[in-house]
């Protein structure tokens, strides 16, 4: 039986920083306000330039611990995956998926899938146990429609 759709990924540090940074920047970035309108407050009665100073350095401080944490995760999930150049692909069938990745084969039921994760450039099939990558420019253009009809929380 011949495929409906067909995608890849290509699973480099670069484009996992992608996808992590794409989902997690909003959180990220509230949280980095967040710390510094709470040490702005909490120090403002030492005088408003103090404050200020204090709540950057908290903001900074936040921002180092993100980025170190951020490049230390997306760098062993890479390490996990193997080799440079390591491409996922993935054939879409009417009623399942087939992930095909070094040598191996993962059948999947759309019904076992619990719904679709999507940023600007790519998007994430979300299951039990794993999250399925893709980049939106190596899918066709029709295939996150077919998957939002079959998905039930998509």
């Amino acid at each position: 039986m011949e495929p409906l759709y067909e995608a890849k990924f290509e699973y480099t540090p670069q484009n996992l920083r992608e996808i992590v940074w794409s989902i997690h920047k909003k959180i990220a970035l509230g949280l980095m306000a967040a710390v510094g309108i709470l040490f702005f407050l909490l120090e403002l009665g030492r005088g408003a330039a103090f404050a200020l100073v204090f709540a950057l350095a908290a903001i900074v401080i936040y921002l180092v611990f993100y980025i170190v944490l951020f490049f230390h995760t997306t760098s062993a999930a890479y390490k996990k995956r193997g080799k440079i150049g390591y491409i996922n692909q993935y054939k879409f069938y009417e009623d399942k998926l087939e992930s095909y990745s070094q040598g191996s084969i993962v059948s999947l039921e759309y019904g076992k899938l619990d719904g679709i994760k999507e940023t600007e450039d790519h998007f994430l099939l979300l299951s039990d146990s794993q999250a399925l990558p893709m980049a939106k420019k190596d899918c066709p253009k029709e295939l996150l429609d077919f998957l939002r009809n079959k998905i039930k929380n998509a």
